[in-house]
């Protein structure tokens, strides 16, 4: 997530480092939410059973303000879809490493592609 500041108040608050613009703000307040990101990666540690299981546990003892904790959950890739609508939007869903090739004979890897 990135905030973008087109125009400068004052042209003295403009000055260049390099290729970047970078504008000062005086008299003016910014304030960033930040939040605890906590990720969950799951590896690739259980089947169809457990990982349903694991939503299930998620679901029903989980208690966090999403408002100041992010929570990422990394299943491995065959159970992304099913973990996705089994946790509802406010938890994230990521996808472990990929192959960095699109296709072919690579044993233990997935495409990004697939």
């Amino acid at each position: 997530r990135q905030m973008c500041i087109r125009d400068s108040p004052k042209s003295k608050d403009v000055s260049y480092r390099g290729k970047h613009r970078v504008i000062v703000l005086k008299d003016m307040e910014l304030q960033v939410k930040k939040r605890i990101l906590m990720v969950a990666n799951w590896k690739s540690w259980g089947v169809l059973s457990s990982i349903k299981e694991l939503c299930n546990i998620l679901l029903a003892k989980l208690q966090y303000d999403s408002q100041k904790v992010e929570l990422v959950v990394a299943p491995g890739y065959l159970h992304i879809s099913l973990v996705r609508a089994m946790l509802p939007d406010t938890i994230e869903i990521a996808a472990q490493d990929v192959s960095a090739y699109e296709n072919g004979d690579y044993t233990g890897e997935i495409s990004a592609r697939l």
